[in-house]
């Protein structure tokens, strides 16, 4: 799975949104649409975005046999 699936996932399984997310920190909305697109995230980024959500940046690359 892609940055954006899984980041997807995660967000909902802690029960917020991606454009929840990332307001709460301070980052524009239109990072969800870049993401949507294949960009990634600086590793800062995807840093921030792990600590928010309680989990591992490496959980944004997982495949689905990780799960």
């Amino acid at each position: 799975m892609d940055f954006a699936t899984n980041f997807k996932r995660i967000c909902q399984e802690k029960g917020t949104s991606p454009t929840r997310v990332v307001l709460e920190l301070g980052l524009s909305s239109n990072k969800v649409n870049r993401w949507n697109n294949g960009a990634i995230p600086k590793g800062d980024v995807m840093v921030k975005l792990a600590e928010k959500l309680g989990c591992s940046v490496m959980d944004f690359f997982a495949d689905e046999e990780d799960l």
